[in-house]
């Protein structure tokens, strides 16, 4: 059997064993343990001591797996260590998690003391390559590296008296300062500049918890010193200088440009008709009756360009780049007929026509579709026509319903203007800007490779 085999059948194994009785685990972990699979037969024995603790095959059964997997971790640790000090040193600590779940389960293990001398060896050993490795990626300007090592050897007890005073200087030369300017707009927009600036510091400035060594200037910290000429027309050596003003270590620049729109609207023309009861002498009797019916579909189209750099303010090095198209559809329907009574009381035709006439009550339905829409039926727009009917002209506080391009066509007898179909469609550039700086994060400058060319 292969290790990928073996692995999912002790997985299985394990999984089940989890609803059986402490005396079959037990009877499960020896049989395991005869069979050679010390692992699975220490997993098992640790489940029914779990749940028996005084059971005394299992008892047995997980001390001489223990022993075992022990003897296995050592010979596997002084094997790596004559290829890899360091990987071997990170091993032990995970022997040594191995140890200490041991004896909370009361077992025993014999003491060895020719491993502990080589491991403690191991570790010291382990420390001191890793802080030299440290100290030499200070030496070359790579101070994040620098950190990630230092922390590396922590573990293995650096007995070096400026460790700490070296930790803490790698961190700080590390760790970068960046201000996001507004972009330059080229759609001219009043206020996108800023408006956008603002909610892209807001949601990097939410999202700067996965950030260890990058720190946001805030925004306001930028109008400051901005003169109203460079708001939102700021050249790439007016950004630098800016962000070396505030002193920033790193800069987003980026740009708006390449508006497009497009405008188009349709009306629904026909009559609907409504079920009435009437009573005679015969008894109750349902009856269809025409009724004048205009319902009216609008829809615009924005597209736009954007891109934006992340440019290093000391090195005046290209970081990261993104360009992208996004776009946006608003969708609006409307009618100012309403309804009497139940929605549910209307249909687009009679059933005299679906009856007699099939193919003609399909035209209907599906000119009802093209122009309304397929999410709308007509009870169900005639529900928003009774519960919207004021809703005639836009207003702002309507934007968030027309973020997701898939949702129906917004009730409303109006359209969003441009403008704040710009602002939805730029809504989620923060996104990937923040997985940029995220990438960006962990790697020094001087290894941080040229951002490839987007389209």
């Amino acid at each position: 059997m292969n290790r990928g085999c073996r692995w999912v059948c002790t997985l299985a194994v394990v999984i089940l064993a989890g609803c059986a009785a402490p005396s079959e685990l037990a009877r499960r972990s020896e049989v395991a343990l005869r069979h050679g699979n010390d692992r699975m037969a220490y997993d098992l024995a640790k489940k029914a001591l779990d749940k028996a603790p005084g059971n005394a095959v299992a008892r047995s059964t997980f001390d001489t797996a223990a022993l075992h997997i022990s003897e296995d971790w050592k010979q596997r640790i002084r094997n790596v260590a004559g290829a890899d000090t360091v990987i071997a040193a990170k091993q032990t600590l995970e022997y040594a998690h191995f140890r200490a779940e041991v004896v909370r389960y009361h077992g025993t293990l014999p003491p060895d003391t020719a491993y502990t001398r080589d491991e403690l060896a191991l570790k010291r050993a382990a420390g001191r390559i890793l802080y030299e490795r440290g100290t030499q990626s200070l030496e070359e300007r790579r101070p994040k590296l620098a950190y990630a090592q230092f922390s590396e050897a922590a573990p293995f007890g650096v007995a070096r008296p400026d460790y700490d005073q070296k930790m803490r200087s790698a961190f700080e030369q590390g760790t970068a300062r960046i201000v996001v300017l507004p972009f330059v707009d080229e759609v001219g927009i009043p206020g996108l500049a800023q408006e956008l600036s603002n909610e892209v510091n807001k949601r990097i400035a939410e999202g700067t918890g996965s950030l260890r060594f990058t720190r946001l200037v805030p925004g306001g910290n930028v109008y400051e010193i901005m003169t109203v000429a460079q708001l939102g027309r700021l050249t790439h050596e007016d950004a630098i200088d800016l962000a070396r003003r505030l002193g920033a270590d790193q800069l987003v620049w980026g740009r708006i440009y390449g508006l497009a729109t497009d405008t188009r609207s349709d009306s629904y023309r026909d009559r609907i008709w409504r079920k009435t009861s009437k009573r005679d002498s015969t008894g109750s009797h349902d009856v269809w009756s025409p009724v004048e019916f205009v319902a009216v579909a609008r829809e615009r189209e924005v597209h736009l360009r954007y891109e934006y750099e992340v440019i290093d303010a000391n090195e005046e090095r290209l970081l990261a780049r993104q360009r992208d198209t996004p776009s946006v559809t608003a969708r609006t329907v409307y009618t100012d007929f309403v309804p009497q009574g139940d929605c549910g009381a209307y249909a687009l035709t009679s059933p005299e026509l679906r009856d007699t006439d099939k193919q003609a009550a399909e035209r209907v339905d599906k000119r009802w579709k093209d122009t309304v829409g397929r999410s709308y039926t007509l009870p169900k727009f005639l529900e928003c026509a009774k519960r919207g009917h004021e809703r005639r002209r836009y207003r702002n506080d309507y934007r968030s319903e027309f973020t997701d391009d898939s949702r129906p066509a917004v009730f409303l007898d109006d359209l969003p203007p441009v403008d704040d179909l710009v602002y939805v469609a730029l809504g989620d550039v923060w996104k990937p800007l923040l997985e940029d700086l995220e990438h960006l994060d962990p790697v020094d400058v001087i290894d941080t490779p040229p951002p490839a060319e987007s389209q």
